[in-house]
């Protein structure tokens, strides 16, 4: 499962996998201030054919529900906070500047927040995620990840990402 998915996408699985046999006009109604329709069931469908969601029913009353792959998607994508933050920091060179721009971009749809333009924070163990980052883009000389106990803006950041 090494493919990345933003978060409207992820929160949709979650959603499904918490109220299953929801229908698709339901689990929209929570998604129409920030996904159009055609954006919405495009989304859907994706995931249909990805195997992660299972539908019954047909035209306005389809029902959705969770397969076992979709399960496993989210579970991996929503952990629990261990206590630490998680700090992604990066010096990629000026010449590679489409691969920094790229990386910033995956670190945002997986959920970092940007502290400053090189350096990420995250509130959730995503080791393996970075890992695979670091080597799509080929930047390991130019990544740095870090475990920080301690940050002066703890309170605001514990607000930006809804843990306590």
């Amino acid at each position: 499962m090494s493919r990345l998915y933003n978060q409207a996408t992820l929160q949709i699985i979650k959603n499904v996998s918490q109220f299953p046999g929801i229908s698709a006009k339901e689990l929209f109604s929570g998604f129409s201030k920030t996904l159009n329709n055609k954006s919405f069931y495009n989304t859907i469908y994706r995931l249909v054919k990805q195997g992660l969601l299972q539908t019954e029913g047909e035209n306005k009353k389809i029902r959705l529900t969770i397969s076992g792959e979709g399960i496993k998607l989210v579970n991996l994508y929503n952990p629990q906070k261990d206590g630490v933050w998680k700090l992604v920091i990066f010096d990629i060179p000026e010449k590679r500047k489409k691969v920094r721009d790229a990386l910033r971009g995956h670190l945002r749809q997986i959920g970092f927040y940007e502290l400053q333009k090189s350096v990420f924070i995250h509130p959730y163990p995503c080791g393996d995620e970075i890992e695979f980052l670091v080597e799509f883009h080929q930047v390991r000389a130019h990544v740095r990840q870090l475990t920080v106990h301690a940050i002066d803006n703890d309170l605001h950041l514990r607000r930006k990402f809804n843990v306590k």
